[in-house]
């Protein structure tokens, strides 16, 4: 026991003795990207689009990101969640398995 009464993750501050669960968990998350194509390709995609009435974002193409996170709750059924690019994960989960 390290004594800490409240633990801060990312700007949240949560009274330790509150903290009924956490662990580590991923979803799928889809994402927007740029795919490079040529001027030509886009032109005809672009006039395909349109003589269709379809929406024209020729370059733009959704794909699958893996996203691991870290979730907690309270007995008081406050959940939480912080994405891998929000904190460090194994740090704080570090330091919860040190309270």
């Amino acid at each position: 026991m390290s004594g800490k009464s409240f633990i801060n993750i990312n700007g949240i501050r949560i009274k330790v003795s509150n903290i009924k669960n956490y662990g580590v968990s991923s979803r799928i998350d889809q994402i927007e990207v740029d795919v490079e194509t040529n001027m030509l390709e886009d032109s005809v995609n672009l006039l395909t689009l349109l003589s269709i009435g379809g929406k024209a974002f020729p370059n733009i193409k959704k794909k699958d990101k893996k996203v691991k996170y870290l979730y907690l709750t309270t007995y008081q059924k406050d959940n939480y969640t912080w994405d891998e690019d929000e904190i460090n994960i194994e740090k704080v989960l570090s330091e919860l398995d040190n309270i």
